[in-house]
């Protein structure tokens, strides 16, 4: 038994890993097996599988950095819509183009231009 632990902690040296987006693959692939196993969808059932071996592709990828760039798009892309979602009945959250800092913005005060405070890129955005 000890050989065949050697063996795995060899082959996965150096390996990227779970994170974040990897969490949400891995269930989101399991609903989608399982939602296909139960309404007999073979369409279904083959997203969830395709869902899933992406995730094994990335937990087992050697690209340390291209893996880590699609977890940091992912936790700005949640982190967006989590304040969007807090923040809804008062303001709205965009996200400068420019610099991908975070502008809040009062709610209800129509059509007007938007100017980030850090690097001066200006927008017009609906409030």
């Amino acid at each position: 038994m000890g050989k065949i632990r050697e063996t795995m902690n060899r082959f996965l040296q150096g390996r990227y890993g779970y994170d974040e987006l990897g969490k949400l693959l891995l269930i989101v692939g399991v609903v989608f097996y399982f939602l296909g196993t139960i309404f007999r969808s073979s369409t279904i059932s083959l997203l969830g599988s395709i869902v899933m071996f992406y995730e094994l592709f990335r937990l087992l990828s050697k690209k340390h950095w291209d893996r880590g760039e699609e977890n940091r798009k992912y936790l700005k892309f949640k982190k967006l819509w989590k304040l969007r979602f807090e923040e809804r009945s008062t303001s709205r959250i965009f996200l400068c183009k420019s610099c991908g800092k975070f502008i809040r913005v009062p709610k209800g005060k129509g059509k007007i231009q938007i100017t980030c405070p850090t690097c001066g890129h200006s927008s017009v955005h609906r409030t």
